[in-house]
């Protein structure tokens, strides 16, 4: 269990600073992305930069499987 709770702490940079109740400050610990999260935002973030060629590409291919492929009578 405390293997589990260090890799959350580092995971997600919780820190545990004691907030005192009387003050307005309050202190909060980072959030960082997930792995899984970080692989969504490159494949979304690569998909609107190259969308057009990854379209044309994917036509390309099928168009070249079913040339290929194509039924043989």
């Amino acid at each position: 269990m405390k293997a589990l709770k260090a890799w959350w702490r580092r995971m997600y940079g919780v820190s545990y600073i004691e907030n005192d109740p009387d003050s307005p400050v309050i202190f909060v610990g980072v959030e960082q992305a997930g792995p899984l999260r970080r692989a969504r935002r490159l494949v979304a973030s690569f998909w609107v930069k190259h969308w057009q060629w990854v379209i044309g590409t994917g036509i390309a291919l099928i168009g070249l499987f079913h040339l290929v492929g194509g039924e043989s009578k």
